[in-house]
C-alpha cells in the first residue's frame, strides 16, 4: 500500500506504486538537503513507497509534504503494518500457504539454476535491509517448510524456487534493491492482497525462500 495514503498498489500481480526520495535527490528537487551524501540520500532511510498520485503531491507541495512529515508518515505506516501482519502471523494454516505457493510456482519459469544457501543475516547486513519483516516472517518460515515437506515433489518445489528467482531478477532489472525490493517481493509472494493473514502467509513464504535462494548480494 502506498505509505501516505493506503491506497492499494498491485495491478495484474505487478507493483505500480513508486520509490521516492524523502531528501531530494538533486539539486532544485523537493526537500533536497546539500549536506547529504549521495549514498545517504539513495539509502533505504532517505525512501518512501508511493502510488504515483502521492508522488506528485508531495514533490509539488513540498512545504506542506516536509521531510519530518514523510518520515513519520513512512513510520506510521510500517508501524501499522507490523501490527496488523504480526496479529495474523500465527494464525495462518496451508490453505493461506498454498495460495501463496501454487501462485508462485505456476509461473513460467527459466531453466534449471543453482541455489546457494546463504544465512539471512548475512544478505541482511549486505543489502541494508531492514531485519523486522525477516524476523516476523521466520517466526512461520517452519511452516512453510513443513508445507512443502508434504504437499510438493521436487518439480513443484523447483518451480517455486525458480519463479521466485525470475521475479527477483524482474525487479532488479527496474531498479530495486534494498527494502523496496524485499516490499515488491512480499506483494509478489502474497499476490498483492490486502487481507492480513495472505500478507502474513506471503512473508513467510518470502522468508523462507530468501533462506533457500541464491537472491540478494551476498
Amino acid at each position: 500500500m502506498c505509505e501516505l495514503c493506503g491506497v492499494h498498489m498491485v495491478e495484474d500481480d505487478k507493483l505500480v506504486g513508486e520509490t521516492a526520495h524523502i531528501r531530494g535527490s538533486r539539486p532544485g528537487s523537493a526537500r533536497y538537503d546539500p549536506g547529504m551524501s549521495e549514498s545517504q540520500r539513495d539509502s533505504p532511510e532517505n525512501l518512501i513507497l508511493l502510488c504515483p498520485t502521492c508522488h506528485t503531491r508531495i514533490d509539488k507541495q513540498p512545504e506542506k509534504y516536509t521531510a519530518a512529515h514523510l518520515l513519520e508518515m513512512r513510520q506510521r505506516h510500517a508501524d501499522k503494518l507490523e501490527r496488523v501482519v504480526g496479529i495474523a502471523m500465527p494464525d495462518i494454516e496451508f490453505p493461506e500457504i498454498d495460495e501463496v505457493v501454487q501462485h508462485i510456482a505456476s509461473t513460467d519459469i527459466p531453466p534449471e539454476q543453482s541455489y546457494v544457501l546463504v544465512p539471512p543475516r548475512e544478505k541482511i547486513q549486505k543489502n541494508r535491509l531492514s531485519s523486522r519483516w525477516v524476523m516476523m516472517g521466520l517466526s512461520q518460515a517452519g511452516a512453510v517448510g513443513r508445507y512443502m515437506d508434504r504437499h510438493l515433489d521436487a518439480e513443484s518445489s523447483r518451480r517455486l524456487r525458480a519463479g521466485f528467482v525470475k521475479r527477483y531478477e524482474e525487479l532488479r532489472g527496474e531498479g530495486l534493491d534494498g527494502d523496496d525490493l524485499f516490499m515488491a517481493l512480499w506483494l509478489f509472494a502474497s499476490r498483492g492482497k490486502a487481507d492480513p493473514k495472505m500478507q502474513a502467509a506471503g512473508l513467510a513464504l518470502l522468508v523462507y525462500l530468501f533462506e533457500k535462494c541464491e537472491v540478494f548480494e551476498r
